[in-house]
């Protein structure tokens, strides 16, 4: 077995894998690094499998892929702006992975192994947290707010029929992008009720350097 996470202490942060070959009495780190933490693991059979991540510091997410059952582990591939929180393979080519931008949820999807990948669904207001699939063409995405996504031709469609788009789920604040070497940034937030909002920003010592929004703000993604 294989289990994936890792260590947040700013302003540092790096992932983990373990593996175990005794049913979890004992366990071997395989692999450990850059500011990541693992989300989820997957395996399409006993060799072939895939991690998945993003670093709460820098808008970034990122894919490994082992061939040897978990020996060693490869980076495969990495979006900017995407928290991606899980993946399913239910064979060694179809991948999905489903998470969440500044703009929604975002589900992504390869037939190629990890080499190649399609947005197949982007910019909803629900942010999508788990995914599975029974075959290659059937599969299930849940998200927030009691969303439930349903896909029987290998996400050439999806049902979403049960997403409010204009209806925020959660209160969010999102990482700014791009950050943090840029002359400007976007700081992108949801509000699910109309209500009063104040949005500053401080320096590293708690100082105020300049508020952003002060007001009464309507239900939905904002951005500054």
């Amino acid at each position: 077995g294989v289990a994936v996470g890792g260590i947040y202490n700013v302003p540092y942060e790096y992932y983990i894998i373990k593996r175990t070959t005794n049913g979890g009495t004992t366990w071997t780190t395989v692999g450990s690094g850059d500011q990541t933490i693992l989300q989820s693991v997957c395996f399409a059979d006993e060799n072939i499998g895939y991690t998945v991540g993003h670093s709460s510091i820098m808008p970034t997410s990122g894919i490994r892929k082992t061939t040897n059952g978990g020996l060693n582990w490869s980076y495969v591939a990495g979006f900017t702006m995407y928290v991606l929180d899980d993946i399913f393979s239910p064979d060694i080519n179809n991948i999905t992975i489903v998470g969440e931008s500044p703009y929604g949820g975002i589900i992504l999807s390869s037939s190629s192994g990890g080499s190649d990948w399609i947005e197949r669904l982007k910019g909803t207001t629900a942010a999508f947290y788990g995914v599975s699939f029974s075959n290659s063409v059937n599969g299930i995405v849940v998200g927030s707010g009691g969303t439930i996504l349903r896909t029987t031709d290998s996400l050439v469609t999806i049902d979403d029929s049960k997403i409010k788009n204009n209806e925020p789920t959660q209160y969010k604040l999102f990482q700014n992008y791009p950050n943090p070497f840029n002359p400007t940034t976007k700081i992108v937030f949801t509000v699910t009720v109309p209500g009063e909002v104040v949005l500053s920003v401080y320096d590293a010592a708690g100082r105020p350097i300049r508020t952003l929004a002060d007001g009464r703000i309507p239900a939905s993604r904002h951005e500054i």
